[in-house]
């Protein structure tokens, strides 16, 4: 998964942890599902809506609750991105605690700056890429502070 994927995922997974809306679950599970050999594309979500509508409602529901165990593993896996609260992560919650969507717009915003022209190469990165480079950049910033 790309880094820019992950950040319409997890916008259309709050959305749907929020209203519990059928449009919003079918919105996360657009964005997280790509036919073979495609790339994300954040403009054919609404394509993908129309197949993913006629998908079984459970089977929509079983794929956000995967996602949740997914997103406990990334907090186990980068405690210092996923920092959570005193909530035990063993247990998966429907709505397990993550950061907020805006905050990853300004993770992203933070990694690209002033470099504009290559705002999408920044978005194809691998999420593991990505993540590896902020607990090493929160890392060092530790370091020079202490």
């Amino acid at each position: 998964m790309t880094f820019g994927q992950f950040i319409f995922t997890e916008s259309y997974y709050n959305d749907w942890m929020s209203t519990k809306g059928e449009k919003a679950l079918n919105n996360f599970v657009a964005s997280l599902y790509l036919s073979q050999n495609v790339a994300f594309n954040n403009e054919s979500i609404p394509i993908r809506v129309g197949k993913i509508a006629n998908t079984d409602l459970d089977i929509r529901k079983a794929i956000a609750f995967n996602y949740s165990l997914v997103m406990i593993w990334l907090q186990k896996a980068y405690p210092l991105i996923f920092q959570t609260s005193s909530v035990d992560p063993d247990i998966a919650q429907t709505d397990g605690i993550r950061p907020n969507q805006s905050g990853w717009i300004k993770l992203f915003e933070s990694l690209v700056g002033d470099d504009l022209i290559n705002r999408d190469r920044y978005a194809e990165l691998p999420l593991h890429t990505v993540l590896r480079h902020l607990t090493t950049k929160y890392k060092e910033s530790v370091r020079k502070s202490v």
